[in-house]
């Protein structure tokens, strides 16, 4: 349904905005306990609850969503598993650091990993705007089917613009495309 004029827009966001507070109080506690299992802590529980409401406050075509509360417990549990996926990256991303904390802060290696970033920086600057917002959307955690609908373009376009990135992120590092170090 596309609203007729501004005043039939505001009553529409306005009904939505009702629904989802009405939703939030019906669900609240529900939701993060369900969080709190997946996730095993409480303030990413309450977190990723708040995340979800601002996520269904922000629906473009709210009245195409036929079942809101398992709507909000979909976006709920996607942001937490990637939320989990994070985590577990940044765990093994640690461990193959060296367990030295002298290795870990020689002037070499820390000169080297700000030039890398900056590199990083630069190419991700000069990527064509949708796949930079692609990219910033991706690494705040958002899965392609949320990132297309917030850009409004396919999901196939989303895993494009990521492919694209990494490729040539991956080239301002010197990777190959197999992701090793070129020699």
């Amino acid at each position: 349904m596309v609203p007729a004029n501004q005043s039939e827009a505001k009553r529409i966001d306005s009904a939505h905005r009702q629904r989802i507070e009405a939703l939030v109080r019906a669900i609240d506690d529900k939701l993060v306990r369900a969080l709190r299992a997946r996730t095993r802590s409480s303030q990413d529980a309450r977190e990723i609850a708040q995340e979800t409401y601002a996520v269904l406050l922000d629906v473009d075509h709210p009245s195409e969503i036929r079942d809101l509360k398992q709507f909000a417990f979909a976006v709920a549990m996607n942001r937490a598993k990637n939320r989990l996926i994070q985590g577990a990256r940044r765990n093994e991303i640690e461990a193959a650091l060296p367990s030295d904390d002298q290795d870990r802060r020689s002037p070499e290696l820390i000169w080297e990993a700000r030039d890398d970033f900056e590199k990083l920086v630069e190419v991700a600057n000069e990527l064509p705007p949708l796949a930079r917002d692609t990219l910033k959307l991706h690494l705040d955690g958002e899965v392609p089917a949320v990132i297309a609908r917030y850009l409004g373009i396919h999901p196939r376009s989303v895993r494009r613009y990521l492919a694209l990135a990494v490729e040539r992120l991956g080239k301002a590092l010197g990777h190959d495309k197999r992701g090793g170090r070129k020699s």
